[in-house]
């Protein structure tokens, strides 16, 4: 039992150490602004970060399920990331444009976000969402089969 004890309380010590390095890390600047456009559940908020770690470790957060987080920065050339559910964008924007631009279908030239990392599931999504405004469910439907995809993801009627 002491050893569980001990345990449990070297745990909640570590646990609170990575809770201090998180803070001292979301207050250091690497001269860019981020944006982390997180939508889920039918809301949607826009966090600002000084650093690509902080504003990525929160768009890791939502895969898909529980949402998207889209990363826009000033920084033309970010890290790398796999954001399950989101891309990253570069933008030379305020976050006021960037949120009148996401939220009220504002002046599109004003914010022009220019691509620079998507997921695979994203780029999907893009796809899929194209077809289906252009009413292309056959072509869909066949992509879907190319795919090999588990039959749960289409949602565009019965595949027989």
């Amino acid at each position: 039992m002491e050893t569980l004890q001990f345990l449990v309380s070297l745990k909640t010590n570590l646990e609170k150490q990575v809770w201090d390095l998180d803070c001292q890390i979301r207050d250091i600047s690497d001269g860019f602004e981020y944006y982390v456009h997180v939508s889920s559940y039918g809301s949607g908020m826009v966090t600002t970060y000084p650093n690509y770690h902080s504003a990525y470790q929160l768009a890791g957060k939502y895969f898909g399920d529980n949402g998207y987080a889209n990363v826009y920065t000033t920084n033309p050339n970010p890290p790398e990331v796999h954001l399950p559910g989101g891309a990253v964008y570069h933008i030379s924007s305020t976050k006021e444009q960037l949120e009148t631009y996401l939220f009220f279908n504002g002046d599109k030239g004003v914010v022009n976000p220019v691509l620079i990392h998507e997921s695979e599931e994203d780029m999907m999504r893009v796809q899929q969402d194209d077809w289906a405004e252009e009413g292309l469910d056959q072509q869909y439907i066949e992509w879907i089969a190319e795919q090999q995809l588990p039959s749960d993801t289409y949602d565009g009627g019965i595949v027989e």
